[in-house]
This record gives C-alpha cells, structure tokens and sequence, in this order.
C-alpha cells in the first residue's frame, strides 16, 4: 500500500454493511456504517499496519473498490 490513493474497502458484519476507508496521506483509518456514521478512526498508521490490515479485511471477505472508483457519500 505505497500508493497515495485513498483505499475503500466494504463488507457485510452481520446484516450491516461497513465501509473502511484508508488515506495514506495523513495515515488514516476510518470506518463507517450503511448511514455514514462514524464508527472508528485510527490515527498514524504505519505502511507495515496498513498493509496488514489489507491483508485482514480480505480475509474477513472485504471487496476493495478500485482506485478510479471515487468515494462515496453512502451506500
């Protein structure tokens, strides 16, 4: 996770639908539910936990959205 692109990650927890938003710029991580709500947000992350926490929301079942996808207000 080198590039400086926001990473969106989603996934269903239960029947809620949670989205994960990463900004490398100012080492953010921010999670929301379906309405936007903020749920968590993490503050100076490190590449090497960014990177792992890559590695654990795939394993969790999260689609990342592609990099020209651009974010979104809801889902």
């Amino acid at each position: 996770m080198t590039s400086a692109t926001k990473k969106i990650w989603i996934w269903l927890h239960g029947t809620d639908l949670i989205k994960a938003v990463y900004n490398p710029v100012d080492r953010t991580l921010a999670i929301f539910d379906e309405t936007d709500h903020l749920l968590l947000k993490r503050i100076g992350l490190s590449p090497e936990q960014a990177h792992q926490l890559a590695t654990r929301l795939a394993i969790i079942g999260a689609k990342r959205l592609d990099g020209h996808d651009e974010p979104f207000t809801y889902l």
